[in-house]
């Protein structure tokens, strides 16, 4: 998430971890559960210096993961130029209290977006492409996430140090094992039992399901005709299966429909938001002033750019004007629902990471009532999540 800076200097950089962690924790990879024990620091403390980082290599990190049963902790990180990000570091991750804590559960993983400092081209296009991949908009971002890469949990920079933050993170890791016991458990049952068992995996609150589609799928077996309504209820549009008589018979050949084709606003506007994402934000006022230029956009193109816009504010720590763009952007003529919805979501993500809770909950149920889109129905799935983050923010309606 992006994170407003205190002021517009930064403090001086700390100096980078170079190595990594080892410990234990509850694993699920698709429906293979396997219990296991609360922790092995010990185990962990020969194979790895308590409290260090894997740097810029997710793919080292997520065998570690594997093999030492422990989920990844993944900071998406400005080492060099993100004043919240370096804060987060001295005040939390620099600590002790974190440094012999959090490796019980996590395997810690830093994936870097530096401007001043020399990266590989191969660095920059992983890390680029994890950034895209976890919809990473800001810095600092943290995700808790499985072995495979997939969040259970995202969180980012908070006051109080690192006791607190350990604490914060442990709620997730509670969650997260409560909902892995609930799979286990149920996986145990047949029939509608196990469909039920899995309804409530799937309901555990403030976390993400990195395996719903499977679950959904073991749900739809036992109960294809949805009876319980949890199909309905969890599952994407993705997930469900070809109608009957649907596709190509043995033998069959069948003709895909093309992909849309991306046009030159499409590829222009990536190619802004790629710089947004590496930093370069002194070449990004330009860009936009020759996207609008060049194609006048309206509609869905108008409101991308708009979304465009926002990121980049953020990025140059102008919240204030960054909200005034997204409020801008859902009062322009000719701008479809949803996209006026998602501008509404990413205000009160602003005004979230703002610490403005309840003005970030107000605006998260205005884009909602805006219009019945899927957007809407994506978000008024996660207002339980988003709504208990906002009541840890706090703040003003202003």
């Amino acid at each position: 998430m992006f994170t407003p800076s205190a002021a517009r200097s930064t403090p001086r950089r700390r100096p980078r971890h170079v190595a990594v962690v080892a410990t234990l924790v509850l694993g699920i990879t698709g429906f293979a559960v396997t219990a296991t024990p609360a922790f092995a620091a010990a185990a962990a403390a020969t194979a790895q210096p308590a409290g260090t980082w894997i740097e810029d290599d997710m793919d080292r990190a997520m065998q570690l993961a594997a093999s030492s049963n422990r989920y990844l902790l993944i900071d998406f990180t400005g080492s060099d130029w993100c004043g919240w990000c370096i804060r987060l570091d001295q005040e939390v991750f620099d600590q002790a209290h974190f440094r012999q804590n959090a490796p019980r559960d996590f395997v810690l993983v830093k994936l870097d977006f530096p401007r001043n400092s020399s990266q590989t081209e191969q660095v920059k296009q992983k890390n680029r492409q994890w950034q895209q991949r976890l919809g990473v908009r800001g810095f600092p971002t943290i995700f808790l996430a499985d072995a495979q890469g997939r969040p259970f949990a995202r969180t980012g920079y908070r006051q109080g140090g690192a006791v607190p933050y350990v604490d914060h993170l442990r709620e997730f890791v509670q969650l997260r094992r409560r909902q892995e016991a609930l799979v286990a458990a149920a996986m145990k049952l047949e029939g509608l039992d196990r469909a039920r068992g899995l309804g409530e995996a799937l309901a555990v609150p403030n976390i993400m399901t990195p395996e719903k589609s499977d679950i959904v799928a073991r749900i739809r077996e036992v109960d294809p005709e949805d009876s319980l309504g949890l199909i309905a209820r969890y599952a994407d549009p993705a997930d469900a299966p070809p109608p009957a008589g649907a596709g190509a018979g043995a033998g069959e050949k069948q003709d895909e429909e093309p992909a849309k084709p991306q046009t030159p606003f499409d590829r222009d506007l990536a190619a802004v938001r790629a710089m947004i994402a590496e930093g370069r934000t002194d070449e990004v006022a330009g860009a936009l002033r020759r996207l609008e230029r060049e194609y006048r956009p309206e509609g869905l193109q108008a409101a991308e750019l708009m979304l465009v816009r926002v990121d980049f504010m953020v990025a140059m720590d102008r919240l204030p004007a960054a909200i005034s763009q997204a409020d801008r952007g859902m009062k322009t003529r000719g701008v479809p629902d949803e996209a006026r919805q998602r501008l509404g979501r990413r205000k009160a993500e602003i005004l979230l990471d703002s610490g403005k809770g309840e003005a970030a909950l107000k605006a998260w149920d205005e884009a909602i009532a805006l219009a019945e889109t899927e957007t809407s129905a994506a978000m008024k799935a996660d207002r339980e999540a988003f709504a208990a983050r906002c009541r840890e923010a706090g703040g003003s309606r202003r």
